[in-house]
């Protein structure tokens, strides 16, 4: 509806000018999230600037199941908002490549870690920016943040700088065989085409995970399998 669609980006930019007050000219809106309504954001605001991050799929979803589910991987596949995390954010990443946007940039979690400055640059130069300092790469977390569940509280406190601590601590969490065939099962699920158009390569990462492949799909890869047949997740997206 034109109408909806002309109302709600209204209200949005009413509520953006509020926080681009005293002077400010830019205002960055971020949620990882925001990759369900991803079509919906570039047909509203074309003449946004966007930023797309990746970050390899065994760490998402190792992150996931460490941090949020405390390793329980019953409990997190039974969580339908995580398994779009896992399989939708994906799916919309690697398909904004083929889509004509003016001002975007691609970034990867492992670049940025391996070389904050480069990819720092990068952004600025991709999205057109001015005016940032040459001292980029720290930052500290305000008091009334530090105690609070708006920040990821597990590791962002203990650094004033990017590090590259986390790179691969992914195989320290799929420490069974029961989530390693699961996170196998993950890859195969999402595929070739979309691991490798996040930048990522597929038979690599699955030969990191030391599975030998095998002819019937494990009991979480099953019900992986049954979120995205019931939602028509690729279906619906191709």
């Amino acid at each position: 509806n034109t109408l909806i669609k002309s109302e709600v980006k209204e209200l949005a930019l009413k509520l953006y000018s509020k926080y681009m007050a005293n002077n400010r000219g830019l205002f960055l809106d971020k949620t990882p999230r925001y990759y369900h309504i991803t079509d919906q954001l570039l047909e509203l605001f074309p003449d946004s600037k966007y930023i797309y991050l990746t970050r390899n799929p065994l760490s998402v979803f190792s992150s996931i199941l460490a941090y949020n589910f405390k390793g329980d991987i019953g409990q997190m596949l039974s969580q339908q908002d995580r398994l779009y995390d896992l399989f939708l954010g994906p799916l919309k990443i690697s398909r904004a490549k083929n889509i004509d946007i003016k001002s975007r940039v691609f970034l990867s979690y492992e670049d940025i870690v391996l070389d904050p400055q480069k990819e720092l640059q990068k952004t600025i130069n991709g999205l057109q920016l001015s005016g940032f300092s040459e001292n980029l790469g720290t930052y500290a977390v305000s008091d009334k943040f530090r105690n609070s569940e708006g920040i990821d509280g597990k590791s962002l406190v203990l650094h004033d700088k990017v590090v590259d601590n986390y790179l691969d601590s992914w195989s320290n969490v799929l420490n069974t065989r029961r989530k390693r065939v699961a996170a196998f099962d993950y890859l195969n699920l999402l595929g070739a085409k979309i691991v490798d158009g996040l930048g990522y390569e597929f038979d690599q990462l699955k030969d990191q995970l030391n599975v030998k492949s095998h002819f019937f799909i494990s009991p979480c890869g099953r019900q992986m399998r049954h979120f995205l047949q019931e939602k028509n997740i690729f279906g619906a997206s191709e």
